[in-house]
């Protein structure tokens, strides 16, 4: 039995210095109702300790840990709408109050205007306002502010700047009110040349004041006639606009001092990131659109041909470039002191999407870039199929291009061979009429076969189609998509226009389009070098779209 009360005598004594250890303070709040927040902090260390909330009562009960009489809290009461109020609690009791600020108002500590500036040309204006202590008046600004309680330590306000007697101001910005840095500028420009009054209003927004009292400052700025309109050639069309120049280099649209947009380049600095579609990303994440040029028509010393390509969106990512050389087989035929090269060539395919299934049958349309054989043909399968049946030149139609091309050589050197021998008969029996009438007959002859030759591949290729007109519009594949999304804004306005209206001249562009005629060129002259359209000749060319983009 002894033992026995020992022992709760024991636990009693522990729950007692346990209670001693520990002290609960309520706080009550007799000029806000409800929905109020807590949060502690230890002052030592600036360490978080709880927070709490009144929920839909006016009184939130907080303990405190007495065990290091050291301990020293900080206690930051905030409700939305309301200043914060910072209680410090060292085991002294105190009153919490949450309230509204009565008068508010965001000083004008200076105002820097130029003495001049020149018609229609903008001009800075600099305003330096006071600090949040000067908004609300009172507050107590604690050296450690909380992440929950950064807005409340902050004081939303407008700022707006008149020009003359107009009631409606010409700028506004919007600043927050904190302990540092409030500062901002204007850039406004003036049409009209004369003295000009430059009025200054701050008017205090935040839900935290009860009442706002604007402050205003009044400055004069003489205005010079411009003595010549400006002139301008931007670079770029929208300010903010960006773009890709190279691999590494990112450009933004930009006004310049003399009201001018051009181009200002921000370098992709971070390591392992590359420009691409106007933005600065990770190499990994870039995708590259490839487009290559045509191979070469003969093959070099090493036997190979060679092409370039490159990355229309600048990933700098070479994993799965294309190749940009490849070997090719000659064989040399001599014939009558002339050598005929004859080359392996090497397909080179781009295709649009697979058709929609009709009758069990798929197909699409291919260009072969490498012209091995027909340059446009289609493809076709099952629609359970994966692998494609090519419906291309034939070997028949090859031999047949051969044999023709054999027979016009045989031909030519038959003709010719004749009338030599017939021109060396008529010089000896001295006949110049016959051999005048015989030459003009040859040459006839020779002009006659010369074009057969020069067009046997139109002869032999299978007729197509004609369409009397050359303009028409373009059906958009995901191939073209992509590389018109990929160009700048400029060069996407044309190729969209061109897509409507292909085969339009380059006067129409010029009306329909939004771009003067400088860079009008320079965007046609950029497609052309990106081999998007195909090259123009003439006075007015039309435009159209290269074979291998449609």
């Amino acid at each position: 039995m002894i033992k026995r009360g020992v022992f709760l005598i024991s636990i009693i004594f522990i729950l007692l210095l346990q209670i001693s250890l520990a002290i609960s303070i309520t706080y009550t709040y007799n000029s806000v109702y409800d929905q109020i927040n807590a949060v502690v902090y230890k002052i030592s260390d600036n360490s978080f300790v709880n927070s709490y909330s009144s929920g839909s009562t006016n009184k939130i009960i907080i303990n405190y840990d007495t065990s290091d009489p050291n301990l020293i809290y900080n206690t930051y009461h905030y409700k939305q709408g309301y200043l914060p109020y910072l209680f410090t609690w060292n085991q002294d009791y105190a009153t919490s109050q949450i309230k509204k600020q009565s008068n508010c108002q965001t000083p004008i500590n200076s105002v820097s205007i130029p003495d001049s500036a020149t018609q229609n040309q903008p001009f800075i204006i600099t305003v330096n306002l006071g600090s949040i202590n000067n908004v609300f008046v009172g507050l107590t600004i604690p050296s450690f502010i909380p992440s929950q309680l950064n807005e409340y330590y902050k004081a939303d306000t407008n700022v707006k700047l008149y020009l003359d007697n107009n009631p409606n101001p010409i700028l506004t910005q919007p600043i927050k009110i904190s302990t540092t840095g409030n500062n901002l500028q204007f850039t406004p420009s003036i049409s009209i040349a004369g003295i000009h009054n430059i009025k200054i209003v701050t008017e205090v927004t935040d839900d935290q004041c009860s009442n706002a009292i604007p402050d205003e400052n009044i400055d004069t700025i003489t205005v010079i006639q411009s003595q010549q309109p400006p002139t301008c050639t931007d670079e770029c069309n929208t300010i903010g606009q960006t773009r890709c120049y190279s691999t590494t280099l990112r450009q933004t649209c930009t006004l310049g001092a003399n009201g001018c947009n051009y181009w200002s380049n921000t370098s992709c600095s971070i390591t392992n990131q590359v420009c691409s579609n106007s933005n600065c990303v990770t190499s990994a994440t870039c995708t590259p659109l490839w487009i290559c040029s045509e191979w070469s028509s003969g093959c070099n010393d090493q036997q190979m041909q060679a092409r370039t390509c490159s990355d229309t969106k600048y990933c700098n990512n070479l994993t799965d470039n294309p190749t940009e050389t490849r070997s090719c087989t000659t064989q040399t035929l001599q014939n009558q002191n002339q050598s005929q090269v004859t080359q392996t060539c090497v397909p080179n395919p781009i295709c649009n999407d697979w058709s929609e299934c009709d009758e069990g049958m798929q197909t699409r349309t291919c260009l072969d870039q490498s012209h091995c054989g027909l340059d446009e043909y289609q493809e076709s399968k099952n629609c359970n199929e994966t692998e494609s049946q090519t419906i291309s030149l034939t070997t028949k139609e090859q031999s047949d291009a051969a044999k023709f091309n054999e027979r016009m050589n045989t031909t030519i050197n038959e003709m010719l061979s004749r009338i030599s021998e017939g021109i060396q008969e008529l010089i000896k029996s001295n006949k110049y009429y016959f051999i005048i009438s015989f030459g003009i007959i040859a040459l006839i002859v020779i002009l006659i076969l010369a074009y057969v030759g020069a067009h046997k591949e139109k002869i032999l290729k299978p007729r197509t189609k004609i369409i009397k007109s050359d303009k028409k519009a373009v059906k958009i594949n995901d191939l073209m998509l992509s590389v018109i999304e990929s160009l700048d804004s400029d060069e996407r306005e044309l190729c969209y226009l061109i897509v409507e209206n292909e085969g339009v001249s380059q006067e129409e562009l010029q009306k329909k389009s939004s771009l003067t005629k400088i860079k009008l060129e320079i965007a046609l002259t950029k497609l052309e070098r990106r081999q998007v359209i195909k090259k123009r000749e003439g006075d007015s060319p039309r435009v159209f779209f290269n074979d291998w983009l449609k």
